[in-house]
């Protein structure tokens, strides 16, 4: 027998090559891919649901701050109003012109709308702190808002001048 072994014997490298065809004969493999397509429609659908919730979530949570600092300072004007109405009847009082109950009335109020402020601006800090959660960790940081409420409402685009409605017939237009 003869053999042959060549002088790079050790360092001789062979390759082998395979290469594999899968012939899909029973439709196993369309219907994976349309498996998998349906999967992929599915998992995009899913995200524009995320994404629309997260939409209403954030706008509902910014809504809820100018609302809860709208509140907030309506309360503290009423509690200022309070303290004022309260020092002049404790006033009124010492000239004998209202009653103790009177006074004791009027600190009442103002000792509830008190509580009622601090109950807002806790509130209002809470509701800062859900809105800034949803971009920092730092939600106790005080941070300021484009206050939509506060502006006025923009006149609609595409209508020309008002023009006078004709009165339905039988009512006379004021100013006739």
């Amino acid at each position: 027998m003869f053999s042959f072994i060549p002088l790079n014997a050790i360092r001789e490298c062979s390759s082998l090559l395979t290469a594999e065809l899968e012939v899909d004969t029973s439709g196993r493999l369309r219907a994976d891919r349309a498996m998998a397509a349906a999967e992929l429609a599915a998992a995009r659908a899913s995200l524009e649901l995320s994404e629309r919730d997260l939409k209403r979530a954030v706008t509902a949570a910014y809504l809820r701050v100018l609302l809860a600092r709208r509140l907030a300072g309506v309360i503290g004007d009423s509690l200022a109003e309070a303290q004022d109405f309260s020092r002049r009847v404790q006033l009124l009082s010492e000239h004998g012109e209202a009653s103790r109950a009177d006074v004791f009335k009027a600190r009442a109020a103002a000792a509830f709308l008190e509580q009622r402020l601090a109950l807002a601006e806790l509130d209002a800090r809470l509701a800062a702190q859900e809105l800034a959660s949803f971009w920092t960790v730092e939600v106790d940081e005080p941070f300021e808002l484009d206050d939509l409420l506060s502006k006025p409402v923009p006149a609609p685009q595409g209508l020309r001048s008002r023009q006078a409605v004709p009165a339905p017939p039988g009512i006379q237009a004021s100013g006739s």
